[in-house]
């Protein structure tokens, strides 16, 4: 049997990035126009840096998690365009979360 890590090499996590690093990171994405003209907000992996434009149909998941994670959202928005003017912090991602690791804490933050 042929093995993945044989075909394309193994792989790792990212490791996790300095907090000025971070800081670079969001500070020169917010400056950017979004990509995609359906995109609401960005979303950043605290742990590793990645980050990506967040969809309508994201966004409450993210909002919901935010709650639920304990961080009160001192938001108010009258329509989800206007969500445009902030981002999400999450403590890890999908690419360098641990196996079984879920994410712990969802950050809302204005630009």
């Amino acid at each position: 049997m042929i093995r993945t890590e044989d075909l394309i090499g193994a792989t790792r996590s990212p490791e996790k990035i300095s907090e000025e690093d971070f800081a670079d990171i969001i500070t020169k994405a917010i400056s950017k126009p979004y990509e995609k003209p359906e995109a609401i907000s960005r979303c950043f992996c605290r742990h590793c840096g990645l980050y990506g434009e967040v969809l309508e149909e994201y966004i409450w998941s993210l909002i919901k998690t935010t709650i639920a994670t304990q961080h009160p959202l001192h938001v108010s928005w009258k329509n989800i365009q206007e969500l445009r003017e902030y981002y999400f912090i999450t403590d890890n991602c999908e690419i360098c979360r641990q196996k079984g690791e879920r994410v712990k804490t969802v950050e809302m933050k204005k630009i």
